[in-house]
């Protein structure tokens, strides 16, 4: 299914050399990192997909802003973003692109914008996502930080979902979200939207932290 989500953006500082997966691109390998300190673009047509022997997982410490993906065979990477200040670092998946990792696990991290609309094939695999402010739910357009879309993310059938927002995770109700291994990271949960259940469901394990 394709995953849609977005961020609304801050004003834009110096720009830097884009990185950009082209539509006719294919790349296949057991770990994919993609790394910018401004615009990382995957086109429409572009495939990455991870497959071969399985990659152990790594932390990455990034520096400033910009973005990031990692699509790799093997479990979550940990991203830890420090000292960004939110003026670059734009992460677009474009509708027609496709991202695959069976059993795999993508990674996306971004200081600046989010903007998906790809096809994300991740069967009993892991997606992270990491972002300045995280927002679940019906959240109003024009609300600033990264809005999720809990059906879009119910409907890839993960194993592990981790969500790292660097200030506050905020729920817009109603919420309904069910994976089977959970991790939300953030220095506060908030309920900031109209009155609605918030339904969280996990049926292995949640984790909560504030890293």
């Amino acid at each position: 299914p394709a995953a849609a989500w977005r961020r609304r953006h801050r004003p834009a500082g110096r720009r830097r050399p884009p990185v950009t997966i082209a539509g006719d691109v294919a790349l296949t390998a057991p770990e994919l990192l993609l790394v910018a300190a401004d615009d990382l673009t995957v086109q429409s047509g572009a495939s990455l997909v991870a497959a071969g022997a399985q990659v152990p997982a790594q932390d990455f410490t990034v520096a400033g802003d910009g973005a990031l993906l990692r699509l790799a065979s093997g479990r979550l990477a940990q991203i830890v973003r420090t000292e960004e200040a939110g003026q670059t670092g734009t992460l677009r998946l474009e509708a027609g692109a496709r991202l695959e990792a069976a059993g795999g696990s993508l990674s996306l991290d971004a200081s600046r914008d989010t903007l998906s609309q790809a096809t994300l094939v991740l069967p009993d695999g892991g997606l992270g996502i990491g972002a300045r402010l995280v927002n679940l739910g019906q959240v109003p357009v024009g609300t600033d930080g990264l809005t999720l879309d809990t059906t879009a993310i119910n409907a890839l059938g993960l194993r592990e979902l981790n969500l790292v927002s660097r200030s506050t995770l905020d729920f817009y109700g109603p919420v309904d979200l069910d994976v089977r291994q959970l991790t939300l990271d953030a220095a506060a949960l908030r309920r900031a939207g109209a009155e609605g259940d918030v339904r969280i469901a996990a049926s292995e394990s949640v984790r909560l932290q504030n890293s």
